[in-house]
């Protein structure tokens, strides 16, 4: 026997050991976790797979005969099996779970590996991540305040929500980019995902990653939506849809240490949040993996060990003429109920749905009118407040300073209800009463007199201050149209 064949026995041998002993910590684990996992996975086997399971054992006990690759399989398929038995399924009543009920499965295939039934069980039957949700909470919840600390701005994105249908191509397109540049500076993530249009897509839209050269520098990737000829609803949804792609990309890339590293060397080139959203990006990159293929990110290297390599995404195809109901509702199925697309179908709503309503309350807050209404109702109920509430918690000692301040407010309303008060000087002192009653109630929480622990205290404080922020945009949404009416005046000739 020529050396490199004893060489070649012992690197088997070596393999067979290492698998092994991969092996033996699978079982402990398995067995730690469900005792009867095993006896019930022997029992439903037959044939060929029962006698290589039983022979794995065996060889893991050093009496077998199986060598590295059938020692693989069987790991592969006792992982697979256990994760189908045992990983957390979606129901209507569970539709998102805490990471960390899921992390123990994820670990678990990254670390042994997994059948294709598995991996598809993963992908379609597990409940979001609540890291996830987490990701949409914070940048979602500030697109709202966002629009309505720049109230003339969004103005004139209500104008084109309500002219979209008659805006140019060229117009559609740059609200397009806007639309992706505030949901980016929304969610603090940056630079926004480009957009452009390709009618030779077969979706209304589509999201890539940018070339291994530019992914790191634009790791939101690229947008493409296949015509501008659509409604304003089905092109915002669109765009919010794959807003949440770009979103689930950044997660995969957060977690990759040389775009880490590329980072230090470019502080100011990307942003990807606080601390908070980063450390929600990297939580949801494990779950996202699995439904990443890995062919495709197979050009993106560096990725960290605890990541899954062999992800795969379930794409939509036409469906062919040749094949049976049963076969086109399972591709159907795949693709909708995959882990993406139920994250990406699910937030292109309720992202849409911020949206609108934020602008939604900017063109209700355009009309004066509208704003007086309110404050004069929210009047009445701060009069019934002050009487029931206020007053009788204030100390006998230090009611003057309070009444004092009452008073003033009882003077700007009757002044802000006067028929010659003009709408400007009627919103400016709504404003303040509101304001003045905001900080009662902030000063006696503050002495111990109230606490807006309580929910009438809590009710009438937040509805000063929307009072008093909606008085102040109104303000300034006044403002922003004359001076938009007379920049128009001034670019007609005469």
């Amino acid at each position: 026997m020529t050396p490199n064949v004893h060489l070649q026995e012992d690197f088997d041998q070596t393999a067979v050991r290492a698998h092994s002993e991969k092996l033996a910590r699978l079982l402990k684990k398995l067995e730690a976790d469900d005792p009867d996992f095993l006896k019930d996975y022997i029992d439903g086997l037959e044939g060929r797979a029962k006698t290589d399971l039983k022979a794995a054992l065996d060889t893991a006990q050093g009496r077998g005969q199986l060598n590295e690759e059938q020692i693989a399989s069987v790991i592969k398929e006792l992982a697979s099996a256990y994760i189908i038995k045992r990983a957390p399924v979606r129901s209507e009543t569970l539709t998102v779970i805490p990471d960390a009920a899921l992390r123990p499965f994820h670990q678990l295939a990254c670390e042994y590996g997994i059948n294709a039934l598995a991996l598809e069980s993963l992908n379609t039957k597990s409940p979001l991540p609540q890291s996830i949700t987490e990701i949409h909470e914070e940048g979602e919840g500030f697109l709202p305040i966002h629009l309505r600390q720049s109230p003339g701005y969004a103005m004139d994105l209500c104008d084109t929500r309500r002219n979209f249908t008659q805006l140019s191509d060229e117009k559609k397109l740059a609200f397009g980019r806007l639309y992706l540049e505030l949901l980016a500076t929304a969610y603090d993530v940056y630079p926004a995902p480009t957009l452009e249009v390709d009618p030779l897509l077969d979706g209304l839209g589509l999201h890539t990653r940018f070339s291994p050269q530019n992914c790191f520098a634009y790791p939101l990737g690229r947008i493409f939506i296949q015509t501008l000829d659509l409604s304003y609803k089905d092109f915002i949804e669109t765009l919010s849809h794959e807003f949440a792609h770009s979103l689930e990309d950044l997660a995969m890339f957060s977690i990759n240490p040389y775009f880490q590293e590329w980072r230090k060397q470019n502080p100011y080139a990307v942003g990807i949040g606080d601390e908070k959203m980063q450390e929600n990006l990297r939580a949801a990159a494990l779950a996202f993996s699995f439904n990443t293929a890995s062919a495709e990110f197979a050009r993106f290297k560096g990725l960290c060990e605890d990541i899954y390599e062999e992800g795969a995404y379930y794409r939509f195809r036409p469906i062919k003429d040749n094949e049976s109901d049963d076969e086109q509702r399972k591709i159907n199925e795949l693709y909708y109920e995959q882990l993406r697309e139920r994250h990406a179908n699910l937030y292109e709503c309720i992202i849409t749905k911020s949206f609108n309503a934020a602008l939604d309350k900017i063109e209700k807050i355009s009309d004066p009118l509208n704003v007086f209404m309110m404050a004069q109702n929210g009047m009445f109920k701060a009069y019934d407040f002050i009487k029931d509430t206020l007053l009788p918690a204030i100390p006998n000692s230090e009611r003057p300073a309070y009444e004092a301040v009452i008073q003033g407010m009882e003077v700007n309303f009757k002044k802000a209800d006067a028929r010659d008060a003009t709408y400007h000087d009627r919103m400016r002192l709504m404003g303040a009463a509101f304001t003045s009653l905001r900080t009662m109630i902030i000063d006696a929480d503050r002495d111990g007199y109230l606490s807006v622990g309580d929910d009438k205290v809590r009710a009438m404080r937040d509805l000063c201050s929307d009072i008093s922020s909606d008085t102040d945009k109104a303000l300034q949404l006044m403002a922003y149209k004359v001076r938009k009416a007379l920049s128009l005046k001034a670019r007609t000739p005469d």
